[in-house]
């Protein structure tokens, strides 16, 4: 057991019988007994062989204040509601004092958080894709043409990934929300890489990730590949590398 003290409260963190990072007054660790409590009862995810997470990090922008470069990270992986169990067993914004978005993310969580996290990512066995755009790429594009051809370079890469080329059911692609995926674009890139590898899906989503807990422990692998290419901290990534295939693309002219 590790107690730390800030200035808002005292904070205390265990770890479970698994080894695993948790604070003890979090309501997280109530949400992960209820999910642990309904797991004998249907689940969409029961009709899928596989779940693909998708997000980015990093930003668009062209100026002196963005990031150094735009990645984008796939994650896929045979049970999503693992890694919903595992965002609901951390404390939130622990890097914040408490203040922040009412979700786990990568963003607002404490190193240690990250790292415990990742771990937990990792144990369940995932595969990790990402791609990686500069800055000095993205000149001659406009923003959405720099979007797209990421997801499109991501999911060509994820569609030839050997889980879902020997799946025996459909998979689904769930995509953090984002304007440049609406109007059926997201079902358009998926689709088009799907269809060209044999691949078959049962639906392509766009949620919001506070209201698809999956989504905010995808998250901490999204910020760890953004983390190294645009701030050079490679801890996180370190955790995560053995099982991520990650590849610097180029924005066609």
């Amino acid at each position: 057991m590790i107690t730390r003290k800030d200035n808002s409260e005292s904070r205390t963190y265990r770890r479970d019988r698994l080894g695993r990072f948790s604070h003890r007054n979090s309501p997280g660790r109530f949400l992960a007994a209820v999910l642990a409590a309904v797991r004998p009862l249907p689940r969409t995810e029961t009709r899928v062989s596989g779940t693909v997470l998708v997000d980015e990090s990093g930003d668009l922008g062209r100026g002196p204040g963005s990031s150094r470069a735009f990645t984008m990270t796939a994650t896929v992986t045979g049970d999503p509601d693992e890694l919903a169990a595992i965002a609901g067993r951390y404390p939130r914004n622990t890097r914040t004092n408490g203040r922040g978005p009412d979700e786990l993310k990568f963003k607002t969580s404490s190193d240690s958080v990250r790292l415990d996290v990742l771990r937990d990512v990792m144990a369940t066995g995932p595969s990790i894709h990402a791609v990686v755009v500069g800055k000095p790429e993205m000149f001659h594009s406009t923003k959405r043409q720099v979007y797209e051809r990421s997801a499109e370079a991501l999911m060509d890469d994820v569609m030839r990934d050997p889980v879902l080329l020997t799946a025996r059911g459909p998979i689904r692609v769930v995509y953090d929300d984002h304007q440049y995926l609406r109007g059926g674009t997201g079902e358009r890139i998926a689709g088009k890489a799907a269809e060209t590898y044999g691949v078959r899906l049962s639906s392509v989503e766009t949620a919001d990730s506070a209201g698809y807990a999956p989504l905010q422990a995808h998250d901490f692998v999204a910020g760890a590949v953004g983390s190294k290419y645009n701030s050079g901290r490679r801890e996180d990534f370190d955790l995560i590398g053995s099982r991520a295939k990650v590849r610097n693309i180029r924005i066609k002219r």
